[in-house]
């Protein structure tokens, strides 16, 4: 599997989408973009389709990154991205964003409309979060996503794998500290893992099946299928701070098609059910559904109170029993939800439990999502390494 080149896009809605992203990195077509990391070849649309089609058979160089522009709310045909059908995702976008109640015309315009898309590529998140000019410099929301990774990114420095059928894609959004303060920036992956369980839950994805789609801590998404409890997703949440706006790169992996050994969403699905389930309008359903959430939480100042009672009710460990291996010695504790202020995880030692909820007490001891890990199976919560 080698790299192809990456396809530029605007929803057809917002026909001008390109042309203000090409402004805002001060790029015409034909020029090029030299960052920390990658050094980025914007090209016209009839010759960059023409490099597209050679690249299959031709090794790019390695050292420049071409993107196919399309202007005016074009889009390549299937043909041309035959992994990911990006006219039938702007479609399924359009349905799903008038189904979630998103604002009709959002400045600059609403998330996943402005559309980055790559066969095969290094890491969605790489691409934005190692190149600081164009971190900073691209209107947001921003949307790069992609079939194939081949050095996709997981928590505590992980791979993660991306073979065919899995969803994998990189949110770009960027937010003043005054509305967002930085203590608040923990709820972010709470927020958009809790988006990706609720879009499940969509008709138009996996109805009432959706409901076996459930939130692990901090950041993984599971499958409950009778007494199996299998991972299909995670979120990774990079931030950097200039000038007062913080730029949030909020990555995704879901396993959506997958077949066995993977586990995927498709899996829990009946036959006629699964026929019906795509990567386009999964893209799409959870882009609409994160976008009124991502405004109330901003409106709110990064409070998480609108949405912790539905968090714990999608969560899998409501007093769950487990042990905390980052103590001396280990201590057996009773989860009880995640605090208000700063998002740890509140446990409460299991030896105290009954007293604490007698007596309202406050012998809790609170974990930091970054640098621990839940291991699930086991019951033990650890430093991640």
């Amino acid at each position: 599997m080698q790299l192809l080149p990456l396809v530029l896009t605007g929803s057809p809605s917002r026909p001008g989408v390109v042309r203000q992203i090409l402004d805002a990195l001060e790029i015409q077509i034909a020029g090029k973009l030299a960052d920390a990391n990658d050094t980025f070849e914007f090209v016209d649309t009839q010759h960059g389709l023409e490099r597209l089609h050679r690249a299959r058979s031709q090794l790019l160089p390695k050292d420049v990154k071409p993107v196919i522009v399309f202007l005016d709310g074009t889009s390549p045909q299937l043909e041309d991205t035959p992994l990911f059908n990006i006219p039938q995702y702007y479609t399924d976008l359009s349905a799903a964003r008038q189904q979630a109640g998103c604002p009709s015309n959002p400045v600059p315009w609403g998330v996943g409309e402005a559309l980055l898309y790559g066969e095969v590529v290094t890491s969605t998140q790489t691409m934005l979060d190692k190149n600081p000019r164009l971190l900073s410099s691209l209107p947001v929301p921003f949307l790069s996503l992609a079939s194939h990774q081949l050095a996709g990114r997981g928590r505590g420095g992980n791979t993660w794998v991306s073979p065919t059928g899995c969803l994998q894609f990189s949110l770009l959004l960027r937010v003043p500290l005054s509305q967002l303060p930085a203590t608040k920036l923990v709820f972010v992956q709470y927020l958009f893992a809790l988006a990706v369980v609720e879009a499940c839950r969509h008709d138009n994805i996996m109805g009432r099946s959706g409901e076996a789609v459930r939130l692990k801590w901090p950041n993984d998404i599971y499958i409950v299928d009778g007494e199996q409890k299998r991972k299909v997703g995670g979120i990774l949440v990079h931030t950097s701070f200039v000038g007062g706006l913080v730029s949030i790169v909020i990555g995704c992996g879901v396993n959506v098609l997958n077949g066995p050994p993977i586990a995927s969403l498709a899996q829990v699905l009946s036959t006629e059910a699964h026929w019906k389930l795509n990567l386009e309008r999964t893209a799409a359903t959870i882009m609409a559904t994160f976008e009124p959430m991502w405004n109330t939480f901003v409106s709110e100042h990064g409070s998480f109170s609108s949405f912790m009672d539905l968090y714990l009710e999608r969560w899998l460990h409501s007093d769950q029993l487990v042990t905390i291996t980052t103590t001396t010695p280990p201590r057996h504790v009773r989860v009880t939800g995640i605090t208000a202020d700063h998002g740890l995880l509140r446990t409460i030692p299991e030896r105290d439990a009954w007293v604490s909820r007698a007596s309202g007490s406050d012998d809790f001891i609170d974990l930091q999502p970054d640098g621990n890990t839940f291991d699930l199976m086991s019951g033990l919560i650890m430093t991640t390494k």
